[in-house]
């Protein structure tokens, strides 16, 4: 009697999407195993829109305990000698079967794809369409001259069968996961993820011209998206939001980090049929070139663990973007990323945590010379003045953790933010079996702290040198 009541308190059209979504709550005998089972398999806290009428995103996390043969073409490719052919064997590996079904995996006949477990309970937690999160803002004028406002960047990332095995070795008991050691992905693993932002035409984006859109209840818009506080207050209407690119990370144990990244940018001057394949490598990194600190920077050392397409940098020019470069002081990132890291570089932090660690170097600052320096650096580049900030390119091995006395989480972001968002929520059900309904029902439960997300698209200090 007391679920219909609260039924009723809620709102019919409420509950209903949360059903949906798999987060109903009437049977009898509900406790904590109960409710950590419904939670591991929620897609979305937030309901669907009542204007809305298509197919809604379900998530896909039968993890398997093992894999059958190894699927891994590019292993075939030297991807030192043959990049731009290691970055197509990637791209047609991750869309085959994926376009057809609009990305919606569980019905990809060509190979099995997974999704990472628990990122629906957070400030930018899933949304129910697609299964996106709010993964950054894109500051004022990254995406060129035309943007006269912060966008909305938003993600969703698949893991194939090899990679989906470590998230069984955590996840095999959804109800009570268990995490006591060092992860480490196989060789053969790989995760890639779609990332989409809310540039609203052409005229505000010209580069997205023609780019594939998807429907998705983002945030409502506001002059600035500082606050991850304000992140849960979503549209109640679908948005259109457009491909910007697409990322990748390969366990490999060919790179001295025993992981291979890689990028695409979707190009709207490019004149192939299917607009997926409009997708540029932004290009491939391998390692952190711990040795590239910022006075061997400015006496003209370059990167020698990362490759930047020839044709990413013109992409760059022909934005006029308010970033400089792509990666900090050349090395690969892609260009929804915070131009003060890079790929590798932040996953490298992943970790078995309650919180989320600080991602990238702190901040840096703009000279009175027209470049950019690490905070340490801003009264001259004197040897080790980074050396805080160069504690974020170190080549950390597979398996092995950032800090000492950390459990590593292999450079899955994704898997330590779903575990942070599990530790929060055995906080939550802890107030309260009652509280914790509501909250369930109304999709508001007490989210963590993704501040450091949000500073990732902050943009850089400025002060002279």
């Amino acid at each position: 009697m007391r679920h219909w009541r609260l039924f009723h308190l809620v709102g019919r059209r409420s509950a209903a999407a949360v059903l949906v979504s798999g987060t109903a709550i009437g049977a009898h005998n509900y406790g904590p195993e109960d409710a950590a089972k419904t939670e591991f398999q929620t897609s979305s806290k937030f309901p669907i829109p009542q204007s809305y009428s298509g197919p809604v995103w379900k998530i896909r996390n039968d993890y398997p305990a093992t894999a059958g043969k190894t699927d891994a073409p590019w292993q075939a490719v030297d991807f030192k000698k043959h990049p731009e052919r290691f970055c197509e064997v990637i791209k047609r590996y991750c869309m085959e079967g994926n376009k057809e079904v609009d990305f919606n995996v569980q019905h990809n006949r060509k190979r099995n794809w997974y999704h990472a477990a628990w990122l629906h309970y957070a400030e930018n937690g899933r949304e129910p369409i697609h299964g996106l999160t709010f993964e950054r803002p894109v500051s004022t004028g990254e995406l060129g001259a035309n943007q006269k406002r912060p966008l909305q960047a938003w993600t969703c990332g698949y893991y194939n069968e090899l990679g989906a095995t470590v998230f069984n070795q955590v996840w095999k008991d959804g109800s009570a996961p268990q995490w006591d050691t060092h992860v480490r992905f196989p060789n053969g693993a790989m995760v890639f993820k779609v990332l989409m932002v809310d540039a609203k035409d052409d005229e505000e984006a010209p580069i997205l011209k023609g780019a594939p859109s998807w429907d998705a209840v983002i945030v409502k818009e506001r002059e600035n998206y500082d606050d991850p506080q304000t992140w849960p207050d979503r549209n109640d209407y679908a948005s259109k939001i457009r491909l910007l690119q697409v990322d990748y990370a390969i366990a490999d144990d060919r790179a001295p980090i025993g992981w291979i990244w890689g990028s695409f940018m979707y190009d709207g001057r490019r004149k192939d049929k299917d607009p997926w394949e409009r997708l540029t490598p932004m290009g491939l990194q391998w390692g952190n070139d711990p040795q590239l600190d910022q006075q061997a920077y400015e006496a003209g050392e370059r990167v020698k663990e990362s490759w930047v397409n020839p044709a990413a940098n013109e992409l760059l020019g022909y934005l006029h973007s308010s970033r400089p470069m792509w990666g900090w002081n050349g090395r690969l990132n892609g260009p929804a990323d915070n131009f003060i890291s890079a790929c590798a570089s932040c996953h490298s932090t992943a970790a078995k945590a309650t919180d989320l660690p600080l991602l990238t170097q702190d901040s840096v600052v703009h000279t009175n010379r027209g470049t950019y320096v690490p905070a340490g650096c801003k009264k001259g580049v004197t040897p080790g003045c980074d050396a805080a900030a160069m504690e974020f390119f170190r080549n950390i091995p597979a398996g092995k953790p950032y800090k000492e006395g950390q459990i590593s989480a292999d450079y899955s972001l994704q898997l330590m933010m779903g575990w942070i968002n599990y530790q929060h929520w055995l906080k939550d059900s802890n107030q309260g079996w009652m509280e914790y309904a509501i909250r369930t029902v109304t999709g508001r439960p007490r989210y963590i702290s993704t501040r450091r997300l949000a500073r990732m698209g902050a943009s850089p200090t400025h002060v002279d040198e």
